[in-house]
C-alpha cells in the first residue's frame, strides 16, 4: 500500500513489490486509492487475487478503506451503519475528497476504474468511469454485471454490521447465501416461488370458498323443494279460502240489500202519520187565538190598577212612617224631660272626678324628682371610654387595611410568578411532544409526564422526568452542545433514587396503558449531592475552554447525576472559537480529554483497545438546537421565578400573621365598645324612661284641665227644662198634622183596590179556559213530534243502509270481482253463511298448520338455482387458476430445490469437514418441505454446530453459543460459500474478535488453505492483530497499516524486518 501524508513526520511512498496481472477473477478489486478520505490524506491500496489481509492496529484506518470501497461503488452510507451523509466522510477540515477503485476485467474485458469525488459542502457526489463523466446509476449498472452484491452479508461484511451478520434468521440466511452464490437464478426463483406460494394459497382459499359456498346452497336447495311442495298445497288452500269469503262477503250484499228494501217501506208510513199529526195540531192552534187576546186585555187592566194601588199605597206608608218618628221623637222628649234630675247629678259627679284625677297627676309630677349627680357624671366617663375605644378600633381597622393592601399586592405577585411558571411549564410540554414526533417508541410520554404529575404520592421518592422537562438551558448553544453529546433516548427517560420506585413507575405506566418500556433510570447516590468535575476547567484556560458541559444548564442534581452516568456531561469540555484553532495541542497536552464542543464543532476521542493506547479523534459539526433550544434562555428565569415564588409566600404568610394580631386586636378593642355601648343604652334608657314619665305625666296634667274647663263651661241639666217642656209640645202638635194626612191617603185608596180585585177575578177565569186549550194543543205537538222523529229515524236508517250498501257493494267489487268464473266457483262451497263461516274457519285451519318459514319460497329456490349455478362456473374457473399456479410452482420448484440442495450439501461437506479440523461438528441443513410445504418464505439454512464432546448437535443461536463460538462458526461459513460462491470478492471486517488464539489459528489455516484453491474468489480479511508464528501461502498478501501521529518512530526498517522475522519470505506485504 502507498500513503502520502503530511510534514509531521508520516512516511513517504512504501516500496512496491512487483504484481502478477494474471489470477484475477472478473470483478474482483485491483486497486483502491482515496484522498481526504476519513481519517487519510492520500493512500493507496494495490490488491492481490487472493487472500488480502489488512492488518493494523485499532484507529489506524482498516474500516476506511472498508469505507472506501462501499461509497466507491455506489454502496448506501447505512450499509457501512456509520454516517448518514457521504459529507461526514471527507476529511476534517478539507472541503472534498475523493475515492477510486479499479475492478478487473479477468482478462475477457479491460479493467473499469470507478472514481467518485465527495463534496461536503452541498453533501453531493460527482462520479467518474474510466476518467469519463458518468452517474451513479451507470456505476450500479456496472456493479450489477460484474456481479458485486454490497448489500449481500456474505459478501461484504463491514465491521459495524458483524452483529447484523450474527443476528440473521435462518430463513435471512438462506435469502444471503442464494445472493452469495453469485447468479441471482436461485434468489429470483426463490423470490418468485414466495410470491407464487402466497398467491396459491390465496387460490386454494378462495377455491375453498366456493366450495363451502356451494355446498351450502346445494343444501338449501335440497331443503327449499320441500318448501315449495308445502307452500303450493297452501296456497291452493287459502285461495278455496278466498272463495268462500267472497261467496260470504256477496251474500251480505244481498243481505244489506233486504234490510234497505224494508226501511223505505216503514219511510213511507212514517210520512204518512207526521201528515195526520201536523192537521190535528193546527185546528188546536186556531181556538188558541180568541182567548189569548182576552188574557191580554185583563192584564193591562190589572196594571194600570196595580200602579194606582202601589202609588197610593207608598204614600199611606210615608205618611205612617212620619207618624212613628213623631211618635219615637216624643218617647224622647218625655225621657229627657224625666231624667233632668239624674243628668245634673251625673254632671256635678263628673266635675269632681275630674279635679280629683287632676290633683293626682299633679302630684305624681311634682314627686318625680331629677336624675342623680352620679349618673351623669357615668354617663360621661362612658362617653368617653366608647370615644377612646372607637380610636383604637378605627387605628387597628386602619393598619388591617394597609396589611390586606399589601396582601393583595403580594397575591397578585404570587399569581404573576405562578403565570410564568405555568407558561414555562407549557415549553416543558412543548419539548416532550417535540420528543414524542420524532420516533414510534416515545408515544404516550406526554401522557406518562401528565400522569406523573398527578400521581407523585404513590412513590416513596419523588420521581423527575421526562429529562426534557427537567432540565433549563442558559443559552442556544450550551443547548446545541448538550443535544449533540446526551443520545436521544436519554431525554425520554424518568429518574428514581430507588429500585421500588423504578419497578413500579414501569408497572404502572404498562398497567394503565399509557407508555409499554418506560425508559427509567435509578440514581441511587445522596440525592442532595452536586455533581463533581472530573476535568478542571481552571487548568487549561489558554485553550479558550470556558466550563464542562454539566455547567452550562440547570437541573436537579439527581438528574444531573444521571446524565453524567449516562452520557458523561462533566468531562465534555465547552470551549470558544480560540479552541478550534489549538484543538490538537490541547489534545496532545491533555491526554485525559475525550471530548470538546466548541461553536464549529464536536470532537470526540477515541483510544484502542489494542496497540499500547492508540487514540483517534472525529468530529462533526455541531448542530443546531431542535427541541431544547425554544427554552434555553429559561433556566435562570425559572430559578429567579422560583427564588421569587418562595419571597411571595414568606411575604403572604408574614402578611397573614400581622393580619391575624391586629385583627384579634380590633375583636378586643370591639368587645369592649360594645360592652360600654350596652352599658351606656341601659343608662339612657332610664334617662329616657324617667323623662317619659315625665312627659306623661304632664300631658295627663294638661288634659284633666282641659277636661275640667270643658265641663265648667257647660250649664246645669236642670237650666235647660222649660226649654225642654216647650219641644215635647210642638213635637206633639206635628204629630197630630200628619196622623190626619194619613187617614185622607187611606180614603183615597180603598175604592181602587176593589177594582183591582175584580180585573184579577176576571184575568183568572180567561187564564184558565187558555191554559185547558193550551194543553190539548201541546199534546197534539208533541203528536207530531213523536211521528216526525220515527220519521227522521227512519230516513237515518235508510241513508245508513244505502251508505252500507254501497260500501259493502265497492268491498265486494275491489276484494272479489264478480266475473263468471267466480260465479262458477260458488258452486263448489256451500250456500248457507253459518256453513260458509264455518268451511272458511276448517280450511284456513289446515292452511295455518302447514308451516312455511318463508313466503318468498319459490323465488328463493329460482335464485338459489342461480346461485349455484354461479358457484359451479366460478369453481371451474378458479380450479383452473390453481391447478396452473400449482404447475407453475411444481416447474420453479424442480428448478430451484435441487439446485438448492446441491448447493447447501457442498457448503454442509466443507463446513462439517473444516468444523472437523478444529475438533468440532457442524452441519448446514436445509429446512424444507418436510415442515413447510409450500410455504417458501419459511424455508431457512440451518447452521448446526457441537464444540463439545458432551453436547448434541443444536442450532447456532446467541443465547446458546459464546461470541467467539458464533465468530468461529460465522467464518467458517463464510469460507464455505467459496467453493460455491461466483461473487469476485468478499471482505470481512475484524471477524476475528471474541475468538480464543487456538480457534482463531485454526480459522486462520482453513482462510489460507481455502484461498489457495483455483477458483475461489478474493477475499479481504481485516483485523488489528494476528499470532506469531501462523500459516501461509503464495496466495496470502499482507498489508500492514501504520498510521498516527506515532507512526515515525516505528516505520522503515525496523519495522520491516520485524514484519519478515514474523511471516517469513512467502508473505507478500506491502507495508504503508
Amino acid at each position: 500500500m502507498d500513503e502520502s501524508m503530511d510534514e509531521n513526520g508520516d512516511p513517504g511512498r512504501t516500496r512496491k513489490r512487483p504484481r502478477r496481472e494474471d489470477g484475477f477473477r472478473k470483478g474482483s478489486l485491483k486497486r483502491i486509492r482515496v484522498g481526504n478520505f476519513m481519517t487519510y490524506k492520500k493512500v493507496e491500496l494495490v490488491a492481490r487475487p487472493h487472500l488480502n489481509i489488512i492488518l493494523g492496529p485499532n484507529g489506524t484506518g482498516k474500516s476506511s478503506l472498508v469505507c472506501a470501497l462501499c461509497l466507491g461503488l455506489a454502496g448506501k452510507p447505512k450499509l457501512l451503519g456509520r454516517a448518514d451523509n457521504v459529507k461526514d466522510f471527507v476529511l476534517r477540515g478539507e472541503q472534498e475528497g475523493y475515492t477510486e477503485v479499479t475492478i478487473s476485467g479477468g482478462g475477457e474485458e479491460r479493467d473499469r476504474v470507478v472514481r467518485r469525488d465527495l463534496h461536503s459542502k452541498d453533501n453531493t457526489s460527482t462520479w467518474k468511469i474510466d476518467g469519463r463523466p458518468s452517474t451513479m446509476q451507470e456505476v450500479e449498472k456496472l456493479k450489477d454485471k460484474m456481479n458485486i452484491q454490497l448489500d449481500n452479508l456474505c459478501q461484504f461484511l463491514p465491521q459495524d454490521r458483524v452483529v447484523e451478520f450474527a443476528r440473521l434468521t435462518p430463513t435471512e440466511l438462506l435469502f444471503e447465501t442464494e445472493k452469495a452464490i453469485g447468479n441471482s437464478k436461485l434468489c429470483d426463483l426463490h423470490r418468485q416461488l414466495i410470491e407464487k406460494g402466497s398467491t396459491c394459497s390465496q387460490q386454494r382459499q378462495c377455491v375453498a370458498t366456493i366450495e363451502k359456498e356451494l355446498a351450502k346452497a346445494n343444501q338449501a336447495q335440497e331443503q327449499t323443494e320441500r318448501e315449495v311442495k308445502r307452500f303450493e298445497h297452501r296456497e291452493s288452500l287459502l285461495k278455496t279460502v278466498e272463495v268462500a269469503k267472497a261467496k260470504l262477503q256477496w251474500a251480505e250484499v244481498r243481505v244489506v240489500e233486504e234490510r234497505l228494501k224494508t226501511s223505505k217501506q216503514k219511510l213511507k208510513a212514517a210520512k204518512q202519520a207526521v201528515k195526520t199529526a201536523l192537521d190535528q195540531e193546527k185546528k188546536a192552534k186556531m181556538c188558541i187565538a180568541p182567548l189569548t187576546k182576552e188574557r191580554e186585555k185583563c192584564k193591562r187592566e190589572t196594571t194600570i190598577v196595580k200602579q194606582n194601588c202601589c202609588r197610593l199605597t207608598s204614600a199611606i206608608e210615608r205618611q205612617a212612617q212620619q207618624a212613628s218618628n213623631q211618635v219615637e221623637n216624643l218617647k224622647s222628649q218625655a225621657a229627657d224631660l224625666k231624667n233632668i234630675e239624674l243628668e245634673s247629678r251625673e254632671y256635678h259627679k263628673k266635675i269632681k272626678a275630674t279635679e280629683e284625677s287632676l290633683r293626682k297627676a299633679q302630684a305624681s309630677l311634682d314627686s318625680l324628682g331629677q336624675a342623680p349627680p352620679e349618673h351623669h357624671k357615668k354617663m360621661q366617663d362612658l362617653r368617653m371610654f366608647i370615644n377612646d375605644c372607637n380610636t383604637e378600633a378605627r387605628g387597628y381597622r386602619r393598619d388591617m387595611d394597609n396589611i390586606e393592601t399589601e396582601r393583595s399586592q403580594a397575591r397578585r405577585a404570587l399569581n404573576a410568578i405562578q403565570d410564568k411558571l405555568k407558561r414555562l411549564k407549557d415549553v416543558k410540554l412543548q419539548r416532550i411532544r417535540n420528543l414524542e414526533g420524532r420516533r414510534h417508541g416515545f408515544r404516550g410520554l406526554l401522557q406518562a409526564y401528565e400522569w406523573l404529575q398527578q400521581n407523585q404520592n404513590k412513590f416513596r421518592s419523588r420521581v423527575y422526568g421526562p429529562i426534557c422537562a427537567e432540565v433549563a438551558v442558559a443559552d442556544k448553544q450550551n443547548a446545541a452542545y448538550l443535544e449533540g453529546n446526551v443520545a436521544l433516548q436519554i431525554w425520554t427517560c424518568f429518574v428514581t433514587t430507588n429500585r421500588d420506585d423504578s419497578h413500579m413507575l414501569r408497572s404502572m405506566l404498562t398497567q394503565e396503558g399509557i407508555m409499554r418500556g418506560a425508559n427509567v433510570l435509578c440514581y441511587e447516590g445522596d440525592p442532595g449531592a452536586p455533581l463533581r468535575n472530573s476535568s478542571h476547567t481552571t487548568a487549561i484556560p489558554q485553550f479558550g475552554i470556558t466550563h464542562t458541559l454539566d455547567e452550562g444548564f440547570e437541573a436537579p442534581n439527581v438528574v444531573k447525576q444521571a446524565l453524567n452516568i449516562e452520557s458523561g456531561i462533566s468531562n465534555v469540555l465547552i470551549g470558544t472559537r480560540k479552541t478550534e484553532g489549538c484543538m490538537e495541542e490541547l489534545l496532545k497536552q491533555h491526554r485525559n480529554v475525550t471530548r470538546v464542543c466548541t461553536p464549529g464543532e464536536i470532537v470526540s476521542v477515541k483510544f484502542s483497545k489494542y496497540g499500547g493506547g492508540v487514540r483517534s479523534t472525529a468530529s462533526r459539526a455541531t448542530p443546531e438546537p431542535s427541541f431544547l433550544g425554544s427554552s434555553s434562555s429559561g433556566g435562570d428565569e425559572q430559578e429567579s421565578l422560583l427564588r421569587s415564588l418562595r419571597t411571595a409566600e414568606q411575604t403572604i404568610a408574614r402578611l397573614d400573621g400581622q393580619h391575624a394580631e391586629h385583627e384579634r386586636h380590633y375583636r378586643e378593642a370591639q368587645q369592649k365598645l360594645n360592652e360600654a355601648t350596652k352599658e351606656r343604652e341601659v343608662l339612657s334608657k332610664q334617662e329616657h324612661g324617667r323623662n317619659a314619665k315625665r312627659k306623661k305625666l304632664q300631658e295627663k296634667v294638661k288634659m284633666q284641665e282641659r277636661s275640667l274647663k270643658k265641663l265648667c263651661e257647660k250649664p246645669d241639666p236642670k237650666e235647660e227644662e222649660p226649654e225642654r217642656q216647650q219641644a215635647l209640645k210642638d213635637c206633639m202638635e206635628r204629630f197630630l198634622r200628619e196622623t190626619r194626612k194619613g187617614m185622607g191617603k187611606l180614603m183615597d185608596w180603598r175604592p181602587e183596590y176593589e177594582k183591582l180585585t175584580s180585573v184579577s177575578l176576571h184575568s183568572t177565569e180567561c187564564s184558565a179556559q187558555l191554559a185547558k186549550k193550551m194543553d190539548s194543543f201541546k199534546d197534539f205537538e208533541l203528536e207530531v213530534q213523536k211521528h216526525q222523529r220515527i220519521h227522521d229515524q227512519i230516513v237515518h236508517i235508510v241513508h245508513s243502509d244505502e251508505r252500507e250498501l254501497r260500501k259493502a257493494k265497492e268491498e265486494a267489487d275491489r276484494d272479489y270481482p264478480m266475473t263468471n268464473e267466480l260465479q262458477a266457483k260458488f258452486a263448489d262451497v256451500p250456500d248457507n253463511n253459518e256453513e260458509l263461516e264455518e268451511f272458511i274457519d276448517n280450511k284456513q285451519a289446515e292452511a295455518d298448520g302447514i308451516i312455511c318459514a318463508n313466503s318468498s319460497v319459490v323465488d328463493q329456490y329460482m335464485a338459489t338455482r342461480k346461485a349455484i349455478d354461479k358457484y359451479e362456473k366460478q369453481l371451474r374457473s378458479e380450479s383452473l387458476k390453481l391447478q396452473d399456479l400449482e404447475a407453475m410452482i411444481n416447474t420453479l420448484k424442480g428448478e430451484w430445490l435441487p439446485e438448492l440442495r446441491k448447493v447447501v450439501e457442498k457448503i454442509n461437506v466443507t463446513f462439517g469437514r473444516n468444523f472437523a479440523k478444529i475438533g468440532c461438528v457442524g452441519e448446514v441443513r436445509l429446512a424444507e418441505e418436510d415442515s413447510h410445504g409450500d410455504h417458501f418464505d419459511k424455508y431457512a439454512v440451518e447452521i448446526m454446530v457441537k464444540f463439545r464432546d458432551q453436547e448434541d448437535l443444536t442450532p447456532l443461536d446467541a443465547s446458546r453459543q459464546s461470541g467467539g463460538e458464533r465468530s468461529v462458526s460465522t467464518m467458517l461459513y463464510l469460507i464455505s460459500l467459496q467453493n460455491v460462491t461466483e461473487t469476485p470478492f468478499r471482505v470481512v471486517d475484524e471477524i476475528n474478535q471474541g475468538m480464543d488464539s487456538n480457534n482463531e489459528r485454526k480459522v486462520f489455516d482453513q482462510l489460507v488453505e481455502s484461498a489457495s484453491l483455483p477458483g475461489t474468489p478474493q477475499c479481504f480479511l481485516i483485523t488489528p492483530k494476528l499470532l506469531p508464528n501462523l500459516s501461509y501461502s503464495e496466495n496470502v498478501t499482507t498489508h500492514t497499516l501504520f498510521n498516527g501521529p506515532s507512526v515515525k518512530s516505528i516505520v522503515g526498517t525496523p519495522a520491516s524486518g520485524l514484519l519478515e522475522k514474523l511471516c517469513g519470505s512467502r508473505i507478500r506485504q506491502r507495508l504503508a
